[in-house]
């Protein structure tokens, strides 16, 4: 049973790419064959996927250094969130293991809260939340922006959508930084942690 879940983990990006060229109608269009969009969907997705998880890293970083005045925080290390680089990039290729907040893994991304006052843990809780924000309103400007001048087609829009879903479920997934900001407590920011 666990063998059938861990492979419908690494698939699900796979499997929402297929939903979604099939919402859009993309089929074999000649140049390119359903199979490379396949694949680019799926890279793409995962990209998508990872750099909101970059970017929710890089907003606790940046706010934990600027509160603790220590730019040596700023490190690849802590903006990943503890997940090395070669997990970062293996997770970008189809059918290998992905972090989603919903679902256990082996590893759970976390950043350290850097000195514990009970009135900085609460902004550096919500700093990675403030640059998902951030990225969410970025890319309503992009769709706005689009649909005013007729730019792009499917594959941007696709690529739009996939942007602002992926940091709306990281902000929605934390649960554990939120918990941390409302106690003013918390030792390590557990990101995409349900409990």
């Amino acid at each position: 049973m666990s063998v059938y879940f861990k492979t419908f983990r690494n698939l699900l990006p796979e499997l929402i790419t297929v939903f979604s060229l099939t919402l859009m109608g993309i089929r074999d269009t000649g140049q390119l064959s359903t199979a490379v969009w396949l694949l680019l969907g799926a890279c793409s997705l995962r990209i998508v996927w990872n750099s909101a998880l970059i970017v929710h890293g890089f907003g606790h970083v940046c706010i934990i250094a600027i509160l603790d005045r220590d730019l040596g925080f700023i490190n690849s290390n802590n903006i990943l969130e503890n997940r090395g680089f070669t997990e970062l990039l293996k997770s970008c290729v189809p059918g290998h293991p992905i972090f989603l907040p919903w679902i256990a893994c082996e590893t759970q991304p976390w950043v350290a809260a850097g000195s514990i006052n009970f009135q900085t843990v609460r902004f550096k809780a919500l700093g990675g939340i403030a640059f998902n924000a951030i990225a969410i309103l970025f890319s309503l400007l992009l769709c706005s922006l689009f649909a005013q001048s007729n730019l792009g087609g499917p594959s941007a829009q696709l690529l739009i959508g996939a942007w602002f879903g992926s940091h709306l479920l990281v902000v929605l997934s934390s649960r554990s930084d939120i918990t941390a900001a409302i106690a003013g407590q918390a030792s390590c920011f557990y990101c995409g942690n349900f409990g």
